[in-house]
């Protein structure tokens, strides 16, 4: 189930995430400045304005939208090894050609060093100790096929322990992590569906278990996803303007509070020691009020009709590529542009202008790499149609309906 509205909020959240990226790098102030420290960016990062870069709300956005798209796209084709095979061929060529964007990005300005010398401009933690990957073929191997679409990383992963994955800081884009997530979210609600398809008995038990297992990790997010849709596929879903209206702003209220504390009964639900949950992911308090977002704006009418135009259509359409590219660019050209500028214009107008060169390098570069993801598109379609496996009887196909 796909929409252009949908897309466009993918497309927002996914400049949330640019956004959070620029400030981390060049701005570092709006991206850790407490309302203690009496500076603009300490009250905009305590206020509902912080909203417009907080990246890890846009991602639990992503991660909810898989759910709610994914859930209609796996039952109506049933075949979990044609499924699998086609979500692991639209994320891997992706992620594989921005992992080689990144790599030759790197190569080109690594004498440079533009990230650690940018990072003395803005006294920015994130370009000092971020994109410090190995330049080696078999390292990109590793990071474009493993890490990025069944390891994830040691700062990001609930599933395997630290001690067997790399640092997030030596990827060659960061955030390839979400990709694992989204691989093994797919895999999630293959297996619930498939239980839904079998019994319904044996479904109710499966997302009772994924709940306790995963209620403390982003991979509840696909669930709640996956439960939105149903819910919506089973009711009139009527656009309740006020309903989507106080989901919306208790939502809001949640993310931006929850940047600078969280609700004591949540910290404990985290440090609580759940012999059968995953480790708490960290931020669960913006994890809940993105759902509340996510669910005010499927049912916002308003919303609906104003999130329309062939601009924010552009931005959904390009989202996923302005999402893998936009590191790189970031680390290599941003930060190259800056530290040129400096001795010219000073930090303060070098940092803006390596600003304004990442978003337009960025999505200069996205309509491109759009291409890439259309092939991944196309080879998902020819997996999903191609991989043989077990057909189920009508009988059985007839239950999920």
């Amino acid at each position: 189930m796909r929409s252009t509205y949908l897309d466009v909020i993918r497309g927002l959240a996914c400049l949330q995430v640019l956004m959070l990226h620029l400030a981390e790098a060049f701005f570092p102030v709006f991206a850790t400045a407490k309302i203690q420290d009496n500076t603009l960016g300490g009250y905009i990062h305590a206020s509902p304005l912080y909203l417009i870069y907080d990246g890890y709300t846009g991602v639990f956005v992503f991660f909810l939208l898989s759910g709610y798209v994914l859930t209609p796209s796996f039952a109506k084709d049933y075949h979990p090894a044609r499924q699998f095979a086609a979500r692991w061929g639209r994320l891997v060529i992706p992620a594989f050609m921005a992992c080689l964007l990144s790599f030759v990005i790197k190569w080109l300005v690594i004498d440079l060093n533009p990230t650690v010398r940018a990072a003395e401009l803005s006294a920015s933690v994130f370009l000092k100790d971020w994109w410090r990957p190995d330049l080696t073929l078999a390292n990109l191997a590793h990071d474009s096929f493993l890490n990025a679409l069944f390891m994830g990383y040691a700062e990001t992963s609930a599933l395997f322990p630290d001690q067997y994955l790399q640092s997030i800081e030596t990827s060659f884009v960061a955030p390839l992590w979400t990709l694992s997530v989204e691989m093994h979210g797919s895999i999630l609600l293959l297996l619930l569906i498939s239980l839904r398809k079998h019994s319904r008995i044996l479904y109710i038990l499966g997302l009772a278990i994924a709940s306790v297992l995963f209620i403390r990790t982003y991979y509840i997010l696909f669930v709640i996803g996956h439960l939105i849709n149903l819910q919506t596929q089973n009711s009139q879903h009527h656009q309740n303007t006020r309903t989507a209206i106080l989901f919306l702003t208790a939502g809001i209220i949640l993310c931006f509070t929850g940047e600078t504390s969280t609700l004591g009964f949540l910290e404990s639900v985290c440090q609580a020691g759940l012999t059968l949950s995953l480790d708490c992911s960290g931020h669960i308090q913006k994890m809940i009020g993105s759902i509340l977002i996510f669910y005010g704006l499927l049912h916002h009418k308003g919303l609906k009709d104003l999130l329309k135009g062939r601009l924010l259509e552009q931005l959904g359409r390009y989202s996923f590529s302005i999402y893998l590219v936009h590191f790189p660019i970031l680390c290599g050209i941003g930060s190259t542009v800056a530290i040129v500028a400096e001795p010219l214009y000073g930090a303060p107008i070098a940092l803006m202008i390596g600003a304004v060169a990442t978003l337009a390098t960025t999505f200069a570069i996205a309509p491109y790499f759009h291409h890439i993801d259309q092939l991944a598109m196309r080879v998902s379609s020819f997996l999903r149609g191609q991989v043989r496996t077990h057909s189920f009887s009508p009988v059985k196909r007839d239950r999920l309906k």
